[in-house]
């Protein structure tokens, strides 16, 4: 067997030593991506106690919403009102052609006022003895059909029109003079807004924990230009010691749990709870976004943390990154949270006051990654 030359011995160990330094480079490169440190921001969770207060987004609606239609067929010749328009109670909003109406209720009155006067005529002579008892039932009869036909007849015109049933404001028109009037669908939509509900749904977990006639907060994205909400009533405004804000505006509405749903829906599994607020200059409208945070009762102990401190994972846990002692490395800590407040986030488990989380970067760290420390 031939032994290999002294050259091809060389050249194989040049080889696996050129092999072993690029692998020790690529291996310390890695090594040094994977350990650079990130830069972050930290903030300090703080001790808090008040109430938390969960946070729900909804919509205005109005406190009555009645659909009008006509109650006969025929062809509409008016129409007084718009969409938008306030009404009074009894204004006339539309009016069919009733010609032949009016004139069926002519000879009803008409036959009302013979029977009448057939009436008196006769019952002078009925007393005296000169008219037999038959005839005069044959006249009260007569007398009474001809005033229930003139009933009818009236209120065959009166169903002509559509009146407001009481104060409110036209939210929908949709018929026009000349367009056909159907029996049952609505011609008009009447809304009364003087007090409106701010509906939210909540899910089938919390919504045992909501009761009629609790505090709760509504914020309307709409009206948060302005400063002067409306409040009397029941609707308050007072600082609590964990008062509900958001990031937008420090103003909100007042009010009170109204009622809560008793029937889920079959597909979200959540529950509809209403926040009566008041509403006498009539800004507030329906249809309006609005967020609603629902004050628990009573006074717990939390931890503050900023609003971008917590995230949630896949799983749909939230979690937090807090800072180790020496401010070189960040552990992934799993929390609950127990609603919003004015500086931030309420964490009722996991974290306690004094430890040191990131607020800014989170999304670039893993759990035990090397950082570099910015304070917020």
């Amino acid at each position: 067997m031939k032994r290999p030359s002294n050259t091809t011995l060389t050249a194989l160990g040049a080889a696996l030593l050129a092999a072993t330094t690029t692998y020790s480079l690529v291996s310390g490169r890695t090594k040094a991506v994977q350990q650079e440190p990130v830069l972050v921001e930290v903030a300090q969770a703080v001790s808090v106690s008040g109430s938390a207060a969960a946070y729900y987004s909804g919509t205005i609606e109005a406190q009555k919403n009645i659909p009008l239609s006509f109650l006969t067929l025929g062809t509409v010749a008016e129409v007084k009102v718009r969409e938008g328009q306030q009404v009074e109670k009894g204004d006339l909003l539309a009016k069919l052609d009733c010609q032949n109406n009016q004139t069926a209720l002519q000879m009803a009155a008409a036959k009302s006022r013979q029977a009448d006067d057939a009436f008196r005529r006769f019952e002078p002579m009925y007393k005296n003895g000169n008219l037999p008892e038959i005839k005069m039932v044959e006249i009260e009869t007569g007398r009474t059909e001809a005033a229930l036909a003139l009933t009818l007849a009236a209120k065959s015109v009166a169903d002509c029109s559509i009146t407001a049933p009481e104060d409110g404001i036209i939210s929908d028109r949709s018929v026009e003079p000349g367009s056909s009037a159907i029996p049952g669908k609505p011609a008009f939509r009447l809304v009364t807004i003087n007090q409106v509900y701010a509906a939210i749904s909540v899910p089938e977990g919390e919504i045992s924990k909501i009761r009629p006639g609790m505090p709760a907060e509504v914020e309307i994205s709409a009206l948060k230009q302005e400063n002067n909400y409306p409040s009397s009533g029941d609707d308050r405004r007072i600082q609590l010691p964990m008062q509900q804000t958001s990031p937008v505006n420090a103003n909100k509405l007042r009010g009170l749990v109204e009622d809560s749903g008793v029937t889920a829906n079959l597909l979200a599994r959540t529950y509809t709870v209403r926040v009566r607020l008041n509403n006498p200059d009539r800004r507030i409208l329906p249809g309006m976004i609005c967020n609603v945070y629902i004050s628990g009762r009573g006074h717990s102990k939390f931890t503050l943390v900023p609003p971008s401190t917590v995230s949630t994972d896949d799983n749909g846990e939230q979690y937090v990154y807090v800072v180790e002692p020496g401010g070189n490395k960040a552990q992934k800590r799993l929390v609950q949270t127990a609603g919003f407040t004015q500086g931030g986030v309420l964490v009722s488990k996991g974290l306690a006051g004094g430890e040191t989380v990131v607020c800014n970067g989170v999304h670039k760290l893993t759990d035990g990654a090397q950082i570099v420390t910015e304070q917020l």
